[in-house]
């Protein structure tokens, strides 16, 4: 029997961590130091989880409400915790073989340049790293099947905000039912950089482009554009450019390897595929080649001999690792084992093999 562990240590942002298992686990262990220290009341101390456990459970161990604070009981994440709040516990995920999660109903929306969409609950779910698919809202099929980065408003909504940058594709209409499922919780499941839906290009010199997840692109890279008829900039479509800019974590603007500009001025407006479009081809960008740098070697001589770094191949950067909930709002962080703001938290995994 062969046993690998490793561990590590951080400090509570009272969010959910995500934390990198290269080896994968079958057992995990959590203590909050500052919990230990700290002797409170309806805090846990220690949080395990072991292989077999259902996705977001574990076992906490804690001291309980209304005794003094040096009794202490165990505690399943996932129940109904002493102080009247679901806190969740561990997910285990492999990115390099991610699956969409099971469909999650979608009860509600607002009409909202960022909408919000209401769902049972919130746990596992990132903000700024969970990517969400809609499915079966029949008002708006231009919408699903798209992939959307989220954020996390509360136990039971999240926001769509890159939806913000929609052009043409019309209002997302408030009060809407139906699906969605997890696609990954990472932005980049396994290979970077990655294939993105683009849902806006502005007409400009150098114009910016926005996607509906986490691009992670970075100054320098090639991409080629893909715009099909029905989103209008057809002069985009098939261009080759560089990423001159990044704005933020949707926006980059894209210029050309020769001539550092891209001049979409006189380019056909871009639109979203409207309703009566679907179905429809996608837009996207999609990283080409690598960049090439020439090493010039020590000492030199002319006509030298140079070898060439590529320093922008794509790059499988899949990992495994477990993903620590956090409470459901306020003191539930306590009993959470990712920790409160500023909780100092100690984790060890293994990995058991048999020879």
């Amino acid at each position: 029997m062969l046993t690998i562990t490793t561990q590590g240590s951080f400090v509570s942002n009272g969010s959910s961590q995500l934390i990198n298992i290269p080896e994968g686990a079958n057992w995990m262990k959590v203590v909050n130091w500052s919990n230990i220290v700290a002797n409170t009341a309806a805090s846990a101390f220690e949080f395990e989880w072991y292989q077999g456990m259902p996705i977001n459970d574990g076992i906490a161990s804690g001291f309980v409400v209304g005794t003094p604070a040096a009794t202490y009981g165990m505690l399943n994440c996932r129940s109904i915790d002493v102080i009247g709040q679901t806190v969740g516990g561990f997910t285990l995920f492999d990115t390099t073989t991610q699956t969409p999660s099971a469909t999650i109903a979608v009860t509600d929306t607002t009409a909202a340049n960022a909408p919000v969409v209401t769902v049972a609950s919130t746990n596992g779910i990132v903000s700024n790293q969970t990517i969400v698919r809609l499915s079966n809202i029949s008002e708006v099929p231009n919408i699903c099947g798209i992939d959307f980065t989220v954020t996390v408003d509360s136990a039971t909504t999240f926001t769509l905000p890159a939806f913000a940058n929609v052009t043409g594709g019309g209002t997302f209409p408030a009060g809407l039912a139906g699906y969605c499922r997890i696609i990954s919780v990472v932005p980049f499941p396994e290979f970077y950089p990655a294939n993105r839906t683009v849902i806006n290009i502005t007409q400009a010199m150098n114009p910016q482009v926005t996607t509906s997840v986490v691009h992670g692109l970075t100054v320098g890279q090639n991409v080629r554009m893909h715009v099909p008829a029905v989103c209008g900039m057809i002069q985009m479509d098939n261009l080759e450019g560089t990423v001159v800019g990044v704005l933020d974590a949707y926006n980059f603007i894209i210029g050309n390897a020769e001539q550092d500009s891209v001049d979409s001025t006189g380019f056909n407006p871009f639109t979203w595929p409207s309703v009566i479009n679907y179905p429809y081809e996608i837009p996207q960008v999609v990283p080409v080649g690598e960049v090439a740098t020439n090493i010039v070697p020590v000492p030199f001589i002319w006509p030298y001999p140079t070898s060439h770094s590529y320093h922008d191949a794509t790059n499988n950067i899949g990992f495994r690792g477990m993903l620590l909930a956090s409470g459901s709002n306020g003191d539930a962080d306590l009993l959470s084992p990712a920790g409160a703001i500023g909780n100092i938290m100690y984790w060890q995994a293994g990995h058991v093999e048999n020879m």
